[in-house]
């Protein structure tokens, strides 16, 4: 549904090291674009209206962290991932 919307899914699934562990990175060109693009996807109706119930409720614990990283770093993330 992201990846839909426009917005650079770098990498997701679940943790290597935690049991109940999930990850989603995704990038953006500045921190005015994630502002524009998360506004956009997480005010639609789409999102609201669709999957956010279902998945909000089964979050117990959320951690929101901002990295700058080089566009070679993005693309090395990618890689070693292998996530589609």
């Amino acid at each position: 549904m992201l990846r839909s919307k426009g917005m650079d899914v770098v990498t997701y699934g679940k943790s290597d090291h935690e049991e109940a562990t999930y990850h989603l990175v995704r990038a953006y060109g500045s921190r005015e674009a994630l502002e524009a693009e998360q506004a956009a996807f997480y005010g639609s109706s789409e999102w609201r209206e669709g999957p956010r119930s279902a998945l909000v409720d089964r979050i117990e614990t959320y951690r929101n962290t901002l990295l700058w990283v080089s566009p070679e770093g993005i693309d090395s993330m990618r890689a070693l991932d292998g996530t589609p």
